[in-house]
């Protein structure tokens, strides 16, 4: 499996699985189904108040075809690199250097879908995503982004961390831990990781920049005896409270 190393703005390096050429023709698939179905949804409606279907014309270039085109790029845009499929399968549209993608960088990856899926009924797509290093179609290369798993091997990284058979009678000190989602829980076990195995000034700072914003998100105001017995208490915490 594909992986790439993206640093995230506390300089904390999280390893990502890329996103297979199955995941990703499944979540294209998914999104055809909602597409078609919203379209289906809006022709039913429209064919209740216009049964003589006078204005087809109209409702093929107001409704159908904006649903078709513009469905991804929108998408992706409101849901921070996601389209229904894509949340379905647990992956999503990131930036190579770690920051959130921009308008441009979506617009630039919707408008080469046309090269690499439909004029060449994604032929190229999956070529490119097989062949190249990061998975990257021609829309992924130009616009500096990947598609990457949100979860998998991630979840499996946790579990296995933690050993969750000895958690049966474990009781969570931080209720409120359930509310972060995984990412930042990840981001949390790998600076554990860095700050271990690279104990250097950079990771320090990350290090102690995650438990300040931990301890932030929690609103926990007592004294911290020992910031990495915390940080791995949280982790147990959300483990036994999310699975």
């Amino acid at each position: 499996m594909k992986t790439i190393e993206i640093s995230t703005t506390q300089n904390v390096t999280i390893e990502y699985q890329l996103a297979n050429i199955g995941k990703r023709i499944l979540a294209f698939v998914l999104d055809l189904i909602v597409v078609w179905g919203a379209i289906l949804g809006f022709f039913i409606v429209y064919s209740a108040i216009d049964p003589g279907n006078q204005y087809i014309f109209y409702f093929q270039y107001l409704v159908m075809f904006p649903i078709f085109f513009f469905y991804t790029l929108c998408l992706e845009i409101l849901m921070d690199g996601q389209t229904i499929g894509k949340r379905v399968l647990k992956i999503k549209v990131v930036k190579l250097n770690g920051k959130a993608a921009s308008f441009s960088d979506y617009l630039t990856r919707w408008s080469l879908r046309m090269v690499d899926i439909y004029f060449s009924v994604g032929s190229i797509a999956c070529f490119l995503i097989s062949s190249s290093n990061l998975s990257q179609r021609f829309g992924d290369l130009l616009s500096g982004t990947v598609v990457i798993n949100l979860n998998l091997d991630t979840q499996i990284t946790l579990s296995s961390l933690m050993n969750l058979q000895k958690l049966e009678n474990y009781e969570p000190r931080f209720s409120a831990i359930k509310n972060f989602d995984e990412e930042d829980i990840i981001i949390i076990k790998n600076t554990l990781e860095l700050v271990n195995k690279y104990p250097n000034k950079a990771h320090q700072e990350a290090f102690l920049a995650v438990v300040e914003k931990v301890r932030e998100q929690l609103q926990y105001t007592e004294n911290i005896p020992d910031n990495t017995v915390f940080l791995k208490t949280c982790i147990k915490d959300y483990i036994v409270l999310t699975r």
